[in-house]
């Protein structure tokens, strides 16, 4: 913008100088970095994980995604306590752990503080038909040292065990931190996703479009049950459900979720279930709470933003008026009794929101008693003390179904003909396509009836309806202006043009929820800018001896001549929620008279009118002046004929006399 208008080889300059190509930026990327100095720190402020305070009159760029949409933006594991302790427990990374191995992960991190485990069963019980589960932990530490004073190690010999670092004597009230159980309030929340590979071959209800599968959430004695979903042709159920429960821990500890399928006649059958131990992951949380915070080299310093009380002064101006920028300053450089400026007290992140688990079901067999695999369940588990505010939750869609209908009005400016006489045969073809969640795709087409004798102008009046369901992932209708011949295929006039409805069902949608009427028609214009080549039986224009000329269409294009081929369909659009659609009357059909149509009663009332139709307005100005052209002749011959004969009659009279 600073630089003045210049010719071609001027801009190409600028080009280079300010926005390099491809290869350019290639070697730029490629070039060594300059080395990082000494003094630079991974826990500096980023603006990502750790948040830059920004001085008045700054510039900043904030990037947000739509409300209920971040709460996905999880990582996905299979192992739950890999990923929610790993980046604390180092140890984990000492062992070579199988990073899918939850059983042994689980193992190593309870060992500390939870080493017990045994399942309470009657005599002659199996362990899988005990509902009770003893809990608790053994700590065994050697109180008196045989060598209190190391005077074994001082002479050079072997000590047998170790130095003891219990006390001399042990209080029997007391309880070790690790061991710290303390009875409180927790808020379990679990969000379902999703469900893949599911065995229903073996239940009888494969590929069978009767499946109707819902969830069913147990803690303890509350039961929640879930509204029935739909699912998909190769197996696949979106739940995006959600169960909230109120428990004290430690105390009821297995969620347990059940995945079955309702029947109409028989009782319902059961997919597949899974079950989590709440109560390991709630004190398993807690241990990782010990580690953030007594762990100040690793966590604290990396962890919170700014590192020190910081100071931010406020703005000032300097000679050109223009504002200034001043960094932070620590307090400890800030002169003493300095009152300026406002205090930044360091402060640490919220913690990152719990992983999306990969879980499988399992279902027990009824004649073997053993379980096997189902099926896979998608989910997360958030765990907190009742009262605290969870990470921001998704939004759940629950599908809706909706009619969308359509009139189409008229088409105006048509300049593209296919048939004789500069006319064509009008119709409107549409093609409607929407894509649903489980990406699946449904098609339907709809035509007008037939414009006969048509030229700029056709009229139609003709309604269509589809039904979809939202939230779609793709919602659109192609309109293509037709040509009808009764002879060989019909002719397409202009190329298609695709009407998106992706956002007018969104907002269908969103105003269903919010129990608000449904919209209006939307009245819109839709502009066909592109035709096929039409083949003119007229001589086409040469300049300079050459076929095409395209300084004349260059010149066509800067006059917006080629704007007035444009051919405009007008339409109007509604989508009205299926439920509420039924009580308003429609009719996929003509639901008014169109305007200038062609009839035996108008052929016989403007006959030239007709004529000027059938052969075009171009053969009908040629037609005229051949007429004319005839006429004028005929009369001028006539005229010469009767001045000779009047002459000659006299000439003889003369003679006679």
């Amino acid at each position: 913008i600073r630089h003045k208008r210049g010719g071609r080889a001027r801009a190409a300059r600028l080009q280079d100088s300010e926005c390099p190509s491809g290869i350019e930026a290639l070697e730029e990327k490629n070039k060594p970095k300059p080395p990082k100095p000494d003094d630079w720190n991974p826990a500096e402020p980023d603006g990502y994980t750790r948040p830059i305070h920004v001085s008045e009159y700054a510039f900043v760029c904030r990037l947000r995604r739509r409300q209920g949409t971040l709460a996905y933006d999880r990582c996905q594991t299979k192992n739950w306590y890999r990923t929610a302790l790993e980046a604390f427990f180092p140890e984990f990374q000492a062992k070579e752990l199988a990073p899918d191995d939850v059983e042994a992960h689980k193992r190593y991190i309870l060992s500390r503080f939870l080493n017990v485990r045994k399942q309470l069963k009657s005599t002659g019980q199996r362990d899988e038909f005990s509902n009770s589960m003893l809990k608790g932990h053994v700590g065994v530490r050697r109180v008196q040292d045989p060598d209190p004073t190391n005077k074994l190690a001082d002479s050079g010999l072997k000590r047998d065990l170790a130095v003891s670092v219990a006390p001399d004597k042990v209080d029997p009230t007391g309880v070790p931190v690790d061991s710290l159980w303390l009875s409180e309030v927790v808020r379990v929340q679990v969000f379902v996703l999703s469900a893949h590979k599911l065995d229903l071959s073996s239940l009888g209800i494969a590929g069978s479009f009767a499946f109707s599968p819902f969830l069913v959430a147990r803690l303890g004695s509350e039961e929640k049950i879930a509204e029935t979903v739909e699912s998909s042709p190769n197996g696949q159920v979106n739940f995006y459900q959600r169960f909230t429960f109120t428990t004290t821990l430690p105390g009821a500890a297995d969620l347990t979720l059940e995945l079955k399928h309702k029947s109409m006649m028989l009782n319902d059958l059961t997919i597949g279930s899974v079950k989590i131990d709440v109560e390991d992951r709630h004190l398993v949380m807690r241990r990782r709470v010990f580690r953030e915070l007594c762990n100040i080299n690793d966590f604290l310093v990396k962890s919170i933003s700014p590192k020190d009380v910081t100071v931010v002064k406020a703005e000032r101006e300097i000679n050109d008026k223009d504002r200034g920028w001043m960094d932070p300053e620590p307090v400890k450089s800030m002169p003493p009794g300095a009152t300026t400026g406002t205090r930044l007290l360091p402060h640490r992140a919220p913690p990152e929101p719990s992983p999306i688990e990969t879980l499988q079901l399992t279902r027990q067999d009824g004649e073997t008693s053993s379980e096997g695999q189902a099926g896979i369940i998608r989910l997360w588990v958030e765990l907190g003390p009742a009262g605290n505010q969870f990470p921001e939750e998704p939004d759940i869609l629950q599908s809706a179904e909706f009619e969308i209908r359509v009139s189409i009005y008229d088409v105006t400016n048509i300049q593209v003909f296919r048939d004789f006489g500069q006319r064509n045969d009008v119709y409107v073809k549409g093609q409607f396509r929407t894509v649903d969640y489980y990406d699946v795709s449904h098609h339907k087409a709809h035509q007008t009836d037939i414009h006969t004798y048509a030229r700029h102008e056709a009229s139609f009046n003709w309604n269509w309806s589809f039904t979809c369901k939202a939230p779609a992932s793709e919602c659109s209708l192609e309109f293509t202006l037709m040509d009808a011949d009764k002879i060989g295929e019909n002719d397409m006039i202009y190329y298609p043009k695709l009407y998106h409805l992706d956002q007018f069902l969104w907002l269908a949608y969103t105003r269903q929820r919010s129990n608000l009427p449904p919209m209006g028609m939307l009245t819109e214009d839709v502009v066909f800018d592109r035709w096929p080549k039409v083949e003119s039986d007229l001589p086409e224009l040469q300049c300079l001896g050459l076929k095409t000329c395209s300084c004349l269409k260059r010149a066509k294009r800067a006059v917006g001549l080629e704007d007035r081929m444009f051919a405009k369909l007008k339409i109007g659009v509604q989508i009205i929620p299926k439920a509420e659609a039924e009580a308003i009357p429609w009719t996929n059909e003509r639901f008014q008279e169109p305007r200038n149509r062609f009839s035996y009663v108008t052929a016989l009332e403007k006959p030239a009118g007709t004529a000027k139709m059938l052969l075009g307005p171009r053969r009908w100005c040629w037609l005229k002046l051949l007429v004319g052209v005839t006429v004028t002749g005929v009369t001028l011959f006539v005229i010469s004929a009767v001045a000779f004969y009047l002459v000659e009659v006299g000439t003889n009279a003369k003679e006679w006399f």
